[in-house]
């Protein structure tokens, strides 16, 4: 027994000498175990390979640890290096560390190995966005949506590259499609109010405003924009009767103003609309 350890004991020194696949030898009564401890891969295929260092850099990237989650994708990729899946996933994780200029290098190499889905030419255009060069991002969400004209975050990218872009009457449209299958989407409802209201379309804001509390201050601003002129007694909300004395000083009636805010004031209220209503009076002369 211990000749038989002893041959053990020297066979694993030889093995690490040599740099040969390293085993940890351990003996219990008369089995042998093997327990690899250098390359948690030996023994596998090659498309194994591939797929273990593939799964190990999407569970990284899942728990947002980008860096190990680049090293195990180039793992991956070393075995074959013009995989598009993988390169693809690289411009994903770079993508979302913020690496902006590998991203882009990776989802450019994506598409030239045959990658042209969806998602590719969103995260090309994301990238893009948030780079400021809104009209490449414009001509990748564009080919995007070829691929996947329901994709709700497609839609919602396009929209809110339109809004920033000043394309209010493309925003409108996009927004639309957006709550025509979803109507509870909060983005698209404030994009499409706002849209509206910068293009001067109050009467149509003023059908989707006030929905839900997120869009009540802006129903008010349409409020005042389509009554300009009704006494304040129709804007019952403290918001609203501010945002009417606000448009009266614009106008350059203080008076008109200030007895907007008497009404308010004199509710009694404990509301910050009460005290930015008293604030907002004692300033006017």
């Amino acid at each position: 027994m211990a000749k038989i350890k002893t041959i053990y004991y020297w066979l694993t020194v030889c093995l690490i000498i040599f740099s040969v696949d390293i085993f940890l030898f351990s003996y219990d009564g008369n089995e042998i175990l093997l327990r690899e401890i250098q390359d948690p891969t030996a023994g596998m295929l090659k498309t194994e390979k591939i797929e273990y260092y593939t799964q190990k850099g999407d569970s990284y990237l899942k728990k947002s640890e980008y860096n190990s989650a680049i090293v195990a994708y180039k793992e991956a990729l070393k075995l074959k290096k013009k995989n598009p899946e993988v390169v693809f996933k690289l411009g994903e994780v770079y993508r979302q560390a913020e690496i902006d200029t590998e991203a882009i290098e990776y989802y450019t190499q994506a598409v030239k190995y045959g990658i042209n889905r969806a998602e590719v030419y969103l995260g090309f255009g994301m990238t893009y966005k948030k780079r400021f060069n809104y009209e490449m991002a414009e001509k990748q969400f564009d080919k995007a949506i070829e691929y996947d004209k329901n994709n709700i975050q497609i839609m919602k990218e396009i929209m809110d590259l339109y809004y920033r872009q000043g394309k209010y009457d493309k925003a409108i449209i996009t927004a639309k499609k957006i709550l025509s299958i979803n109507g509870n989407d909060g983005n698209a409802l404030n994009i499409l109010i706002r849209s509206q209201i910068l293009t001067g379309n109050f009467t149509e804001a003023k059908k989707y405003a006030g929905i839900d509390t997120n869009t009540k201050l802006m129903d008010d601003y349409i409020q005042v924009k389509i009554n300009a002129k009704k006494p304040e007694e129709s804007f019952g909300d403290g918001n609203g009767r501010i945002l009417k004395a606000i448009f009266a000083l614009r106008e350059n009636n203080p008076r008109y103003a200030k007895k907007i805010l008497e009404t308010l004031i004199e509710s009694k209220e404990n509301t910050l609309s009460v005290k930015l209503g008293k604030r907002l009076y004692s300033e006017i002369k």
